[in-house]
């Protein structure tokens, strides 16, 4: 009796289909968290260009009830520190800034 190939064929097949599926996720994934990174380093660079306007320092903005220390501020200003809602709250109202301003750019969708 000769040994029965088609289901090792069929798993082979099915192994190369999930692999193909994790490399597409890594890619979409990847690009994904390329594209986040330049969303926050643009919300960084209004922030810190409205705080610059407003002739504030970072230090300034630590001796205010934000919710954030001057290291912090520094990497959101950087775009290298997630904010969360809270904080972008606290922001506007220091640099006395609607938040549509904060988001005065564009981004792939």
């Amino acid at each position: 009796m000769s040994p029965v190939l088609f289901p090792v064929s069929a798993l082979f097949l099915k192994m190369q289909e999930m692999r193909s599926k994790v490399h597409k996720k890594l890619h979409l994934k990847g690009k994904f968290e390329a594209e986040y990174n330049e969303f926050l380093q643009r919300l960084g660079a209004i922030i810190k260009a409205r705080r610059i306007e407003l002739m504030i320092t970072q230090e300034e903005l630590d001796s205010h009830p934000l919710p954030i220390d001057e290291r912090n501020f520094r990497r959101i200003e950087a775009g290298t520190r997630n904010v969360t809602v809270k904080t972008l709250f606290a922001i506007c109202k220091k640099l006395q800034i609607q938040p549509r301003q904060l988001f005065d750019f564009d981004i792939n969708v």
